[in-house]
């Protein structure tokens, strides 16, 4: 069972003898635009999204707008989903999360605010996009 790994992105089987020099930063998925989006692309912004949100439990004020931009770009452009932005219900905090709406708004990640929680819904819908486009079965 060591021998065998399954790329988390697409699903596919890695061959045995491509484990330790696979990498999937070419492979893309193509958006409601026409436009080939890399993985590469989609995991430099997670990055970023990582770097600006650390460890934080809620998306700080000062952050918003970094963060905004970035799932702006990664999550409507990238992949065409629907977010928006939920302030905290402590009036006395300005903490802020996101919250997608449409298809996956029932998803597991539907909700986050840590980079584990997004990229766990971006591998989902990637995952989903990448198999769908390729004739890949489920």
């Amino acid at each position: 069972m060591g021998n065998i790994q399954y790329d988390n992105w697409t699903g596919e089987i890695i061959l045995k003898h491509k484990i330790e020099t696979y990498s999937n930063d070419d492979k893309y998925i193509v958006n409601l635009k026409g436009e080939k989006v890399s993985f590469k692309q989609i995991k430099d912004l997670l990055e970023q999204y990582r770097v600006v949100q650390e460890n934080n439990a809620f998306v700080k004020e000062e952050n918003l707008n970094e963060l905004t931009s970035i799932c702006n770009v990664l999550l409507k452009e990238y992949l065409d989903l629907d977010y928006k932005v939920i302030k905290s219900d402590n009036p006395n905090m300005n903490e802020y999360r996101f919250k997608v709406s449409g298809k996956y708004e029932d998803s597991y990640y539907n909700e986050f605010t840590s980079t584990s929680y997004l990229e766990g819904l971006v591998r989902t819908v990637v995952k989903e996009l990448y198999r769908g486009q390729n004739n890949l079965d489920s």
